[in-house]
């Protein structure tokens, strides 16, 4: 008699442990999808603030310039601030013939930019230059000086 007992309440303390047991689990379950969830939204969500788009005039303006043989990419990125025209950042790349990657180009690229926007303190114009040969970065510095940097 005292064995049934003994075995009965084994079963009811078995059967409340695994009830409490699948409870830990499912919660540990939904507790990591709530995680991950939230991770992958917060992730996707950009700052309202600024937004990036091509520049397709601009890169037609800057393949006319002479020295010039094609635009692999130009990006506005804008930050929407009181002013929208005054606050953005332009990054080219391009491609140029040999022995043309110059200040002078540089210089030509940021009047093309220029007569398309009008540059304010916040602005930053990056070109990176791609002559077969060797790829340069030109980073317009304070002053309308240039920063240049070897990339290969």
């Amino acid at each position: 008699m005292m064995n049934v007992a003994k075995r009965k309440n084994e079963l009811v303390l078995n059967m409340v442990t695994q009830k409490h047991r699948n409870i830990r689990l499912n919660v540990l379950l939904v507790g990591t999808a709530i995680m991950i969830l939230a991770f992958v939204f917060f992730q996707n969500r950009s700052n309202p603030n600024i937004s990036v788009r091509d520049a397709p005039t601009i890169a037609e303006a800057i393949e006319a310039i002479n020295g010039v043989e094609a635009v692999l990419e130009s990006r506005v990125v804008w930050y929407h601030d009181e002013y929208v025209e005054d606050n953005y950042d332009l990054f080219v790349k391009i491609v140029v013939c040999e022995d043309c990657i110059t200040i002078d180009l540089a210089d030509s690229i940021k009047q093309v930019a220029n007569d398309a926007y009008v540059f304010s303190y916040r602005a930053q114009l990056q070109i990176i230059f791609n002559d077969g040969r060797q790829v340069v970065q030109f980073d317009l510095i304070e002053g309308g000086q240039w920063n240049i940097t070897e990339l290969s």
